[in-house]
């Protein structure tokens, strides 16, 4: 438990990446060929998003893709897909958690 008396765990992620638009072509080259955990914060509504997969670089292509995140919106309502197009990449930041 930390010593500021809040519920929040510190978490020491081992990429950050804070404006996920300017950065975008960098993350996929660092997490390229890679599986792990990641996190998407909105900036502006300071909501987290938490995900994992087998294939880093292949995700988050789909999650930079706006025709991918449209179509995927069609078949399932994603509140992650909804707030990327909603308030844009450059309002996100991208965490790496862990690599598996």
């Amino acid at each position: 438990m930390n010593n500021n008396n809040n519920n929040y765990v510190n978490i020491r992620p081992v990429a950050f990446y804070y404006n996920a638009e300017m950065y975008k072509f960098i993350i996929y080259e660092h997490n390229n060929n890679k599986s792990g955990i990641y996190i998407w914060n909105n900036l502006i509504t300071n909501e987290c998003y938490v995900g994992s997969s087998l294939s880093l670089t292949q995700r988050l292509k789909k999650y930079f893709s706006f025709n991918n995140l449209s179509k995927a919106l069609l078949r399932n309502k994603s509140r992650i897909h909804n707030a990327l197009l909603k308030y844009g990449y450059s309002n996100f930041s991208l965490y790496i958690l862990e690599y598996c």
